[in-house]
């Protein structure tokens, strides 16, 4: 039995770019790039465990004791700004929400995985719009594109997977709309929904490092790039807002 060579379709290869040129190397190296990115940054959020660990939970000091709370469900003193999540059955660290997607939380260890995950999903939809459009336009037409989304949807197989990327693509713009601007204003989701201005807003520089850590200018390149994280995700004090403001 005897394998072909290259399994796409000529007719594809040829209508994008000419197989061996820079463009088609460059191409499918991002694809792969953003394969592994995508898929490695889901992978982390499922992995990585948010959940509040008691054992380093210990008797909270006269100076949060205001910040320290007692659990009813888990029955234990949980730090600020942590959540039990029902679905979970535990405490969150820093708990933003719980991702119905990934089928765990978003917590202060994996919130970083969570927002490269959505950045490259929407950078990959983007990309592949793109080349869906061009690739459309060159074989069928501009007739093609507009009018067979309406008439021809269930005969085309390229063209729901169009339509498909069309929708990722709106989903993960929106998802970014909505958790890009609480993250620089160092918001978490159910802390957002009060409509209040944050008592944990240290500032964009600072904020942004709760999340994505000292290295933060690097960690979009690939999920196993270690970046310490600026907080602990235990002790927050908001007495220190206005001096990180003031760096």
């Amino acid at each position: 039995m005897k394998f072909r060579r290259n399994p796409l379709p000529q007719q594809l290869e040829e209508a994008i770019h000419e197989k061996g040129s820079f463009a088609y190397v460059f191409n499918l190296l991002m694809g792969i790039l953003l394969v592994l990115n995508i898929v490695g940054n889901l992978i982390a959020c499922m992995i990585i465990d948010t959940s509040v660990d008691h054992d380093r939970v210990k008797e909270a000091t006269n100076g949060n004791i205001k910040e320290w709370k007692h659990c009813n469900r888990c029955d234990r003193l949980a730090p600020p700004r942590s959540w039990h999540c029902k679905l979970c059955g535990v405490c969150i660290l820093r708990r933003d929400h719980h991702c119905m997607f990934s089928g765990y939380c978003i917590g202060h260890q994996n919130h970083r995985y969570f927002m490269c995950f959505l950045f490259h999903l929407m950078v990959a939809s983007i990309y592949s719009t793109v080349y869906y459009s061009i690739y459309l336009w060159r074989i069928t037409g501009f007739k093609f594109i507009f009018l067979s989304l309406i008439s021809n949807l269930l005969d085309s197989l390229v063209t729901i997977f169009y339509v498909l990327n069309l929708i990722l693509l709106a989903l993960a713009f929106a998802a970014l709309w909505n958790y890009v601007p609480m993250m620089m204003a160092g918001e978490v989701s159910g802390e957002h929904k009060k409509n209040l201005e944050s008592k944990y807003n240290f500032g964009l520089n600072r904020n942004l490092r709760t999340v994505l850590g000292e290295r933060m200018h690097v960690v979009w390149l690939f999920p196993t790039i270690k970046s310490k994280l600026s907080e602990d995700g235990y002790s927050w004090n908001p007495q220190l807002k206005q001096d990180q403001l003031g760096d």
